[in-house]
């Protein structure tokens, strides 16, 4: 068996000139070698062991500043943000009336309360043209050109055999041409010809304006995007009721503002004649309006009439005629329709805003120049108030994040020189001046008057940061206390933080003399900090101590290889000498008796 040593976790088998010592017992001698050079070992090591444990407190100290170093980083992080101005014109905007409208502030924003009403929001124009029977209806054959105009830039779509000629080629083109407007195929659901080309344009206000030029040529539909129109009428599913009557024609020009299909039907009694007959018409709208007129029995043919019995043009008939010939026919129940054609499906307009007495227009539903600093995001029409204030959230946050960071700093200095009455000892780091300098130098910042300021403007108290009544020497932070001066004195919140931060209370974010920040980093600095020092002191500590350990140990196992060669030579010493006697014996043996 080899042969070790427990308390240098040495090798026997690894010494040098082991020579013939293999075994735990020398198989002349019966020694015990084993015992011997652990025994032998472990009296060597001791000054090891001695290093060895001496390593352990080190260590604990370096990992106890390690901590207090993280810990102090983490405190300069969160002194360094509220030392900033910048925290203290965070602004927010809140709405009385979400519904209308919401806001920010940006760090230009004046507190104060602003109530507006808005009058209209900003829209896109959308256009489209009249109805054509199919999406896959000819719009052109490679002749004349789309033109868009939106905002003073026309844009011309070409149809060609690579995009194809039909309205939905033409539909895809325009997307495709980034002509400032989106376009689509709808249906209405009429009878006849239910697709439109729909274009939507891709800005709100009065600059959305759309105007189309189309020039396109030789297809089967020729769309119209620019004026009114009143298509032909046609007869209703299962008309007429007598197959002789003749279809009124539409005349008149179309004013209304919508694009539907108005239905007529033929009261009275059975076949009536024009010219013979009073004919009375009943008639309805998809929008939902109706009416009636009468076509005397004395008409020539020569009178249109408009469909509400006017005389003129108005918003109930708006603007549509019917004219019959003398003579015609037409049977009491005989259905038929009407198509009518508006391209504008809505106008471009601004945003009006009712502030006071001034009304303010904008192209978007997003507003920044209507309230100083303000932006609205207007969502309805209706009236709403914003209120602007110092974001109160914001600037707690960072000074709980201060506290939190102080009070983790404090509770680990203190823990790391704590007395511990059971074992009689004390923390790592205890009665290391620096410290405790450390902790004393941070209870006189936070108890005494901000550099550059006097009396409780410069106090901690004043702004709801005090000192925990358990003696802790941790803060505590009242957040009514910190708003109260905040909602009445925002300035003088901003200038405590920058005297105490920064060492003046016009140090405008930048570090100086006297200020949290540049005791902080007396301490974190990597290049000559107090951190950095006592670490570097351990380092060394714990450097030499391992070469020494090292050359120790390297000690040791010469020492023990000796030792071994020794007892290997004793060992075959024994042998021969056991060989000898034995040898002696039997030569006696052999001696002649007398």
């Amino acid at each position: 068996m080899s042969i070790s040593s427990a308390s240098s976790s040495l090798i026997a088998g690894s010494y040098p000139n082991q020579g013939l010592i293999v075994l735990g017992t020398g198989p002349s001698s019966g020694i015990n070698y084993e015992a011997i050079l652990e025994a032998l070992d472990k009296s060597l090591s001791m000054p090891i062991t001695l290093m060895q444990q001496q390593e352990t407190p080190l260590n604990n100290r370096l990992s106890a500043w390690n901590a207090i170093s993280s810990d102090i980083t983490s405190l300069g992080s969160a002194t360094t943000a509220l030392g900033q101005p910048s925290l203290f014109t965070t602004y927010t905007a809140t709405s009385n009336n979400t519904s209308v409208a919401t806001a920010t502030a940006s760090s230009s924003a004046i507190p104060g309360n602003y109530s507006f009403a808005v009058s209209q929001l900003a829209q896109s124009a959308e256009v489209a043209s009249q109805g054509i029977a199919s999406t896959s209806t000819t719009v052109g054959n490679g002749t004349g050109t789309f033109g868009i105009t939106v905002n003073g830039t026309t844009t011309n779509v070409v149809l060609d055999s690579t995009t194809g000629y039909t309205l939905q080629d033409l539909a895809q083109t325009v997307n495709n041409a980034n002509a400032g407007v989106s376009a689509a195929i709808i249906s209405d659901g009429s009878s006849n010809n239910p697709y439109r080309l729909v274009l939507t344009s891709s800005t709100t206000g009065t600059n959305s304006a759309i105007t189309i030029n189309n020039t396109l040529s030789g297809g089967t539909a020729n769309l119209n995007l620019n004026t009114t129109v009143m298509n032909p009428t046609y007869w209703n599913s299962g008309n007429p009721v007598n197959s002789t009557d003749t279809i009124p024609t539409a005349t008149g020009t179309y004013t209304g503002t919508l694009s539907q299909t108005y239905t007529f039907t033929v009261g009275g009694t059975g076949t009536q004649t024009v010219g013979t007959n009073a004919i009375s018409i009943n008639w309805s709208s998809a929008s939902g309006l109706s009416g009636s007129f009468t076509i005397p029995s004395s008409e020539t043919g020569t009178t249109p009439y408009y469909i509400d019995g006017s005389t003129v043009s108005n918003s109930t008939n708006n603007g549509i005629e019917l004219s019959v010939t003398n003579g015609q026919t037409l049977t009491a129940g005989d259905s038929f329709s009407m198509d009518v054609f508006n391209p504008t499906m809505r106008t471009a307009q601004n945003a009006v805003i009712d502030y006071g007495n001034t009304y303010i227009t904008s192209q978007t539903n997003t507003v920044t120049d209507a309230i100083p600093g303000v932006t609205l995001n207007l969502l309805s029409v209706g009236s709403a108030s914003i209120a602007v204030g110092i974001d109160t959230q914001t600037i707690d946050s960072s000074v709980n994040s201060f506290v939190t960071a102080y009070n983790k700093l404090i509770g680990d200095v203190s823990s790391q020189e704590k007395y511990d009455s059971k074992t009689k000892s004390v923390g790592p780091l205890g009665s290391n001046a620096s410290l405790r300098s450390l902790a004393d130098s941070l209870y006189s910042l936070m108890g005494n008057e901000a550099p550059t300021l006097s009396g409780s403007s410069g106090l901690a108290s004043t702004y709801g940061i005090t000192s925990n009544s358990d003696g802790s020497g941790q803060l505590t932070l009242d957040d009514s206390t910190l708003n109260n001066v905040l909602n009445t004195n925002p300035q003088q919140v901003q200038q405590f933080f920058s005297a105490l931060v920064n060492g003046s209370s016009s140090a405008n974010g930048v570090s100086g003399p006297g200020g949290l920040s540049n005791f902080l980093d007396t301490y974190t600095n990597p290049a000559d900090g107090i951190v950095q020092f006592e670490e570097s002191q351990i380092n060394t500590q714990l450097t030499n101590m391992n070469s020494q350990i090292s050359l120790q140990q390297s000690l040791v196992k010469r020492q023990m290889g000796v030792y071994t060669q020794e007892f290997s030579q004793l060992e075959s010493y024994i042998g021969k000498m056991k060989s000898t006697s034995s040898s002696l014996a039997n030569s006696i043996k052999q001696l002649p008796t007398w």
